[in-house]
This record gives structure tokens, sequence and C-alpha cells, in this order.
């Protein structure tokens, strides 16, 4: 099983690699799926493949990760750190010559045909743009965001080993290692993100988070990074949320009826059109 489009490659002095994290304890059936869909639909590019698996000292779980060798996919084993971003990063460090990168998590799933063309093209043809993704959030200001009802004290949002205001940690945590938050909140949610290898050099890659609370803040941190640079951050279809691949949290915003036939038809491969079109 080859990983690779049977379309001829635009910018032939470029590689793809896409990272995609995955939990050891999760059911390894969804990243299976993932694996299924990006061989059959139509990427529109060449790739190559990472699965980096967050795991603690018990490998036992791991058994079945024996069939990627079969897949011709590459896999990493690291210390269950830092989420999926701490998979993300470990991923392209060690693997650190391609040009382009495409990190997904293992429960995404594939919306459209040409998903990674449609990334590339972006990125190459906007030399402005330093990170895409597939959901945008936050368009207003820290002061607005600090005073919504989201700006609430969170368990799991720790400072100092007492319970913090989320916005709170977040901007604290910007602070602390020294990224300019900018005007406006605006991150792109670390479900989807793609970038370049010169852009992952010139910030450092992402800074890992120690708990959900800096999970969450590590993912502002890396558009901030990259917005301090002087880049843009933006969706690859600012008219449509998860338009090329979409993940189960996208549900949220959706009526039952929507849902229900959006999970029904990412079963199928190859998968045409499940948003609609702009």
């Amino acid at each position: 099983m080859q990983f690779n489009s049977i379309h001829k490659q635009k910018y032939k002095n470029m590689n793809n690699l896409i990272i995609i994290s995955f939990w050891y304890e999760r059911s390894i059936s969804p990243l299976f799926n993932l694996l299924s869909q990006i061989r059959v639909i139509k990427s529109g590019d060449v790739f190559d493949v990472l699965i980096v698996c967050n795991a603690d000292s018990n490998l036992d779980n791991f058994a079945t990760l024996s069939e990627l060798e079969n897949l011709n996919v590459k896999y990493l084993i690291r210390e269950n750190t830092g989420f999926n971003i701490g998979a993300w990063d470990y991923g392209w460090r060690n693997f650190p010559n391609y040009d382009y990168y495409l990190f997904l998590q293992d429960d995404c799933f594939i919306v459209r045909p040409l998903w990674l063309k449609a990334f590339v093209d972006k990125f190459y043809q906007s030399p402005q743009i330093g990170l895409l993704g597939e959901s945008l959030n936050w368009k207003c200001s820290w002061e607005e965001l600090a005073q919504s009802s989201y700006n609430q004290i969170h368990r799991d949002h720790m400072l100092g080993g007492k319970p913090i205001k989320r916005i709170d940690l977040y901007r604290q945590f910007l602070m602390q290692n020294q990224i300019p938050e900018q005007e406006t909140a605006d991150h792109l949610q670390s479900i989807i993100l793609f970038t370049s290898r010169s852009i992952l050099e010139k910030i450092d890659g992402f800074i890992i988070g120690k708990n959900y609370g800096e999970a969450i803040a590590s993912e502002i941190a890396i558009s901030k990074k990259v917005q301090a640079l002087g880049y843009q951050i933006q969706s690859v279809n600012p008219n449509s949320c998860y338009h090329y691949i979409a993940h189960p949290q996208w549900f949220k915003r959706k009526r039952r009826i929507e849902r229900w036939i959006y999970a029904v038809r990412s079963t199928l491969s190859p998968i045409y059109a499940q948003a609609k079109d702009n």
C-alpha cells in the first residue's frame, strides 16, 4: 500500500509528510480508517505518512501497530507527554527533511478529494501565510474574550497549584514563553495544521504543555509565534469550516440530523462533498 498520489507532483522539488498523532489507549480503528481514506481519496500531491504514538511505560496494547509495517507507514513511539502537539513536535524533529508538514489527529477524516493539494497550493502561492488549518477560533480581542462566558475557572487550568480562569492561564502561558499575544486572540485549532519546515525552524517548533490547560495554551501559542514573525494564519477555505479534512469535534456545530448524515458519509470511500460547496 503506497501513500503516493497517482497525479504528477506539481512542485517537483517539494515533498510532504503527514504526521498523525495517536494515543495508545485509544481504539486503533479510527487511525486505520484515516489511513485507508488518504490512500483511496485523491490527494493531488505526493506524501509520506508518519504515525507518532504517545505511550506510557506499558506497551502491551501496541501489538496491532505491527500492522503499520505492512502499510509502508513510518511510526515512532514516544513518552505520553504534550498530547497531540507533543507527538507532532516529536515527529517533525525526527523527520526534519520534508518541505511541508500536515499535522492530523488520528480521528480526523477526509471530506473532499485533492485535500492535500489545497493546503500545498495555498501555502506555496501565498508567501505571507505561515500556518494553515481548518478552523480559526476567537476572532475577537483578548479583552472581549476575557469578558465572555467562556472565561470561567476550570479545574484543569492551574497556576501555582490553584485553579485559574481559562483566558488568564492562556495569556500567562504566552507571557512566560515570551510570545506576543497580539491584539486579537485568533488562532487555528490544533486538530489539523499545515506549515513548512522553514516556518517550524524559525519558531523552533511547538511548545509542549504539561497538562490539559497548557495544551490549549500551546495550541494558541503556535499561531501567535507565527504571527509574531509577521506571517498570517488562515483557514484553508475561509468560507467553510473543516472543508477538506474534518474531525468529530465539528459535530457539535451541526444539528443532529446533519451530524448523522455527515458521520454515515464519512465511512464511505471515497468521500465527496460532505460539507456545503462554496
